[in-house]
């Protein structure tokens, strides 16, 4: 009997100890794996960070815009259509709206998540100014988008579409915070001390030079204030007093400052302008008529930078002498004959493999894209 009792005294204590010992939640977390990484360290973040956001404004955003606002002519494939105001939301939206949300806001996020767990505000601050610049473009796209709930994925899948006023100028009633003030929170966060900064392995836009990603956040201040001049012209000009009462080196003032990403040579690497119009699709867009136009009324010394001129072909008889035909030169993208006619010698866009994305304080015309359907943004 006393046997007995000493196995159900035994059954018992270990009972006791197993449940005392397993986490209720934890009851299928068998195959955690030690050698994987659960969370990125702040630096590898970063650089998918800028990349990403470089990549997505030199690609679909570049092309759908600079052909709506006529700087380009989109002649083949699917930009023409955009010249011709067909936009798709399958196109150019979704990989944009994509790039943006899955890309840059919720990288973003996740960066300042992990810069405030590794006593790293320097991290934060950097992601703060790209996210801000990331929403710039996209209120200014489609008007109306998720911002202030965006980014945080299973958290929030169906965040609330912010009003565009509400975006640039903030609404405190909505919890609604503006773009000036996440930029200045970017600002704020690198002057603090940080325990990990960023270097030239990881940021490739200043290699770590905190003192350019200042005077970034400046520039971006005033770009920010210069959009909306002519809706709110006080609030622009307290902000451009407040930049400006910093001093000249406190904002971008020569090209060694330039807010850009320095893209490589080798394929999959280039400089998506350089890619899509000099060596994937050269002949899909050209200069339009329009800032051709407006560029030699003002003897503009920029134009050869800007676009190539191509040489005019020269027409050659056979020597039946009954056919013409024009020599192809490989240098110059030569048209299907369903396009339309581009008058000869044709401009194409001149692109660098390199440098992208420049930061700069001018007012361009607010694009207003289709309002998407309120689905979730990721």
């Amino acid at each position: 009997m006393k046997k007995h009792n000493y196995k159900l005294l035994t059954l018992a204590a270990a009972l006791v100890v197993a449940s005392t010992g397993c986490k209720v939640n934890s009851f299928l977390d068998v195959n955690q794996n030690p050698n994987s990484f659960e969370t990125a360290p702040p630096g590898v973040v970063l650089t998918n960070l800028e990349v990403v956001n470089a990549f997505n404004t030199g690609n679909d955003v570049d092309r759908t815009s600079s052909v709506l606002i006529q700087h380009y002519a989109g002649v083949g494939n699917q930009i023409a259509n955009v010249d011709n105001y067909q936009l798709q939301q399958s196109g150019f939206a979704d990989a944009a709206w994509n790039l943006y949300y899955q890309g840059t806001i919720y990288n973003a996020n996740g960066l300042i998540t992990v810069a405030a767990n590794t006593s790293s505000p320097a991290y934060s601050g950097i992601a703060k100014l790209h996210k801000a610049y990331a929403f710039a473009v996209l209120t200014d796209l489609w008007g109306d988008v998720p911002y202030s709930q965006a980014g945080l994925a299973l958290n929030n899948l169906s965040p609330r579409f912010d009003a565009q006023q509400d975006i640039y100028q903030g609404n405190a009633t909505l919890g609604i915070q503006s773009l000036f003030d996440l930029v200045r929170e970017g600002l704020a966060d690198l002057a603090k001390t940080s325990a990990v900064t960023p270097s030239a392995v990881d940021d490739p836009v200043y290699s770590g030079d905190l003192a350019k990603w200042n005077r970034m956040g400046n520039t971006l201040l005033l770009k920010l204030a210069n959009t909306i001049s002519r809706k709110n012209p006080t609030l622009a000009n307290a902000v451009i007093a407040e930049v400006l009462a910093k001093g000249t080196n406190a904002y971008i003032t020569s090209n060694t400052d330039d807010f850009q990403v320095p893209f490589g040579s080798a394929v999959g690497n280039q400089n998506p302008i350089y890619y899509f119009n000099y060596v994937n699709r050269p002949a899909d867009q050209f200069l339009s008529q329009r800032l051709l136009d407006s560029m030699n009324v003002k003897s503009d010394p920029r134009l050869p930078f800007f676009f190539t001129n191509t040489p005019t072909q020269t027409a050659t008889v056979n020597t039946s002498g009954t056919n013409t035909k024009i020599p192809v030169n490989p240098l110059v993208p030569q048209l299907p004959p369903v396009l339309p006619s581009i008058p000869s010698p044709a401009i194409k866009i001149t692109a660098v493999p390199g440098l992208l994305y420049k930061l700069t304080v001018r007012r361009l015309a607010c694009i207003r894209l289709p309002r998407r359907e309120k689905r979730p943004s990721g």
